[in-house]
Order: C-alpha cells, then structure tokens, then sequence
C-alpha cells in the first residue's frame, strides 16, 4: 500500500488533480498491521509517521499526547529506538501501554505490547536493529 509514509501520496494527489482514478491494492504496511495486532483500541487512531530526530521534539510530541484518547502510531529508526524507549517512559509513565513491532511483514518479524514498565527492558534485552512501528494507546487504557 504505497502512499502511507512515503511520497506516493504525491502521485495520488496529481492523478486526483487530473481526475483520473486511482485504484488500491491493500498490500503490506507495517502501521496497520501493528494497529491491528496490538490488542490497543483500534476505533481511534492517528499515524504521525516518523517523529522528529531530535530528543527535546520527540518530547515536546509526546507531552501532547499524555491524555490522548485515541491510539497513535508510528515509526522509528533503529538508531533511536533506545532513545525513544527512554523517553515514551520518561514522559509517558511506566504504565502506559504500548506495541512495538519489529520488522513487521518481513521474516524477522516481532510485535510486542505490554505497559512500558515492562515492554521497556524485554526489549533492551533482545535486538534493536531493523525497523520499528509503535503504537500508543490512549491514556487510561489497560491490557
């Protein structure tokens, strides 16, 4: 499904201009794919795409979504993964709820969800690398 998080969206937007149509065919994607096997409420949902590289911006994003009342989706480098981890439960609290996949539709692949407390070392003990899709649930939500 090209389109989602990458400049696809950019054909589709010239092509609607033109009123030509453009017909989907569902194929993988990570951001669903995680929404769809968390376990996390799926009737609300935002996808952000990746966030800021910088620490201080992915802060300031996660205080805005402290009381949030829909699940947010993302993706994150393997680069600051480790970092992101720290942060979610820096600003988010330990027992905020959260899935983490791992190279998700690929062979490798993992989907973990857990509250940070515990999703944040059973992480840190096993691989980082690859590429990675979070999803956040409300605040409130409990497994």
């Amino acid at each position: 499904t090209p389109g989602i998080s990458d400049p696809g969206f950019r054909v589709a937007r010239a092509c609607a201009r033109r009123g030509l149509t453009v017909t989907p065919i569902p194929g993988p994607c990570a951001a669903i794919a995680v929404l769809s096997a968390s376990g996390l409420p799926t009737n609300a949902f935002r996808f952000v795409g990746f966030l800021a590289p910088k620490s201080a911006a992915r802060k300031r994003f996660l205080e805005t979504i402290l009381t949030a009342d829909e699940t947010v989706v993302l993706h994150e480098s393997c680069h600051r993964i480790d970092a992101f981890l720290g942060e979610m439960l820096e600003v988010l609290g330990p027992a905020r709820v959260v899935c983490v996949g791992r190279e998700v539709t690929k062979l490798h692949e993992s989907i973990k969800t857990a509250a940070l407390s515990g999703l944040v070392p059973a992480l840190r003990a096993g691989s980082l690398k690859g590429e990675f899709t979070v999803a956040i649930a409300p605040a409130g939500f409990e497994l």
